[in-house]
């Protein structure tokens, strides 16, 4: 596995497979401790935790070829998501 990731920054600097995974494992780590202290998951003060996991995990995907999230502003995108954005 490629030890530098091509066109990603952080800091300055091309973040490693290594650093990524570190990034995911303290997102849900931070998750974890949110619910072990009574957070609630649909609540807005979950909203920031949840981002911090989806983005760090699909860094990892995408390094591993999987795409996590997607660009929805393609010609195939539900017809809602059209009306949302006015075309």
């Amino acid at each position: 596995m490629r030890d530098r990731i091509d066109n990603d920054w952080e800091g300055g600097h091309m973040a490693t497979l290594r650093e990524k995974t570190e990034r995911l494992q303290i997102a849900r780590e931070k998750v974890e401790a949110f619910v072990a202290a009574g957070g609630n998951l649909k609540g807005p003060e979950a909203v920031p935790l949840g981002m911090e996991l989806v983005l760090a995990a699909n860094e990892v995907g995408k390094d591993l070829g999987y795409n996590i999230l997607t660009d929805i502003k393609g010609d195939d995108s539900p017809k809602f998501i059209k009306d949302y954005q006015g075309e």
